[in-house]
């Protein structure tokens, strides 16, 4: 039975309660985010084999020891080439730093919507509804939050760091030998 049905059979205080409301490609759209920009990351450290900068072949963003990106930063650590040992220094700092302001937090994210048994089966709207002429109406609907901030000004956000993120790593991999 939906709401409208639900109402018009006993109408109640409608303040009193909170209404949430699945959008399916909404749902997808933000897990399609997440996975897209989780595999940027696993693209992107790609480079630092072929640029001869590490010993061994990197094929991802993998986690080690349940550490987002740790075997990444374990071969940039133990594994790279004598004459690329600063510049492989530098990355992994640079990785490390970027991990805080957001790599982390969108690696968790990513895993909570693609990996549902912990975490979210379906991204909810919370609705603004009102009574018009006895009748309940929809007014809005208030996306939902992390961190205190919605949705999609959180992914815009994310946007603005992968570019500052990918401009700045792609500089350090160019960057001649010291």
């Amino acid at each position: 039975m939906t709401l409208l049905q639900q109402w018009e059979l006993n109408h109640w205080e409608i303040s009193k309660l909170n209404y949430y409301a699945q959008i399916p490609e909404m749902h997808l759209l933000i897990t399609g985010f997440f996975s897209i920009t989780k595999s940027l990351l696993d693209i992107i450290v790609q480079l630092l084999s072929s640029e001869g900068i590490v010993k061994e072949n990197i094929h991802s963003f993998h986690k080690r020891n349940e550490v987002s990106g740790g075997y990444v930063l374990n071969i940039l650590k133990n594994n790279s080439f004598a004459s690329y040992k600063q510049k492989a220094e530098d990355i992994h700092d640079f990785l490390i730093n970027q991990k805080k302001i957001w790599i982390d937090d969108l690696i968790y994210l990513r895993d909570r919507f693609v990996h549902i048994e912990g975490g979210a089966h379906q991204v909810m709207f919370l609705m603004e509804l009102d009574i018009k002429d006895n009748k309940l109406v929809f007014k809005n609907a208030q996306p939902p939050l992390i961190k205190e901030i919605t949705i999609d000004d959180y992914c815009k956000n994310k946007l603005e760091n992968i570019r500052a993120f990918s401009s700045s790593l792609l500089k350090e991999i160019k960057k001649k030998k010291q």
